[in-house]
């Protein structure tokens, strides 16, 4: 894991954290092995750096260990062929774990996940998920730092600095409109970020740390 360590101070509670967690590990060597259909395409997986196989083993990603209560989420892109009218399989998805509550059991689990498919234009418009809306706020959030950081480092600091406050002024309209906490102090974070800005290795490493834990989705 990736932190910005500001002072000294900081020390002993990141390692308290981390240390905290390694105790309450549930699952190791957790790997997510994605099958599309032959009429889906991912395009891009987001946070995660997948291994190509040939096309009967799918996507694998290897995504390390899982600890009690967490959450690991992904965000997928994908794009489809014409399909016809009804619910169609699109994915195939395999996770293969060590199980250590009791011993160390290699377990494996295995679901389908399926799309409805429709020509309603009303139900196409209204059809988007909260939950799914937020996780690519956050990541295009995460996106537009890389690219601010990118602009940075080539010397153009006006450029960085409108794509931060562009970014921010976009996720703190959708927290505003959905009442959304986490997405609020998101962008209030890229706002106290441009607050007398100057760039700095300081300032890379705290913009850094934000992209990361948003690509990775922790909290």
């Amino acid at each position: 894991n990736f932190y910005f360590i500001e002072k000294p101070e900081d020390i002993p509670g990141i390692f308290s954290k981390e240390l905290d967690a390694l105790l309450s590990v549930v699952g190791q060597n957790v790997q997510l092995t994605i099958n599309p259909s032959e009429t889906t395409h991912i395009t891009r997986i987001y946070g995660y750096k997948a291994e190509d196989e040939d096309e009967n083993n799918g996507l694998k990603l290897s995504m390390g260990d899982i600890f009690d209560q967490e959450v690991k989420s992904i965000l997928l892109e994908i794009s489809f062929f014409p399909h016809a009218f009804g619910k169609h399989e699109v994915l195939h998805v395999q996770w293969d774990y060590v199980d250590v509550t009791e011993g160390a059991k290699l377990c494996t689990l295995q679901y389908k996940i399926e799309a409805n498919f429709t020509n309603d234009l009303n139900l196409i418009m209204n059809s988007s998920n909260p939950h799914v809306e937020k996780q690519v706020k956050i990541t295009e959030s995460a996106m537009a730092i890389e690219h601010a950081i990118t602009a940075f480092d080539q010397g153009d600091e006006e450029t960085g600095k409108m794509l931060l406050q562009q970014q921010a002024d976009e996720m703190l309209v959708v927290a505003v409109q959905t009442e959304d906490a986490e997405l609020r102090e998101e962008a209030q974070m890229l706002y106290s970020h441009l607050e007398n800005f100057s760039f700095s290795s300081k300032a890379r490493k705290s913009l850094h740390e934000q992209k990361y834990r948003q690509m990775k989705r922790k909290k």
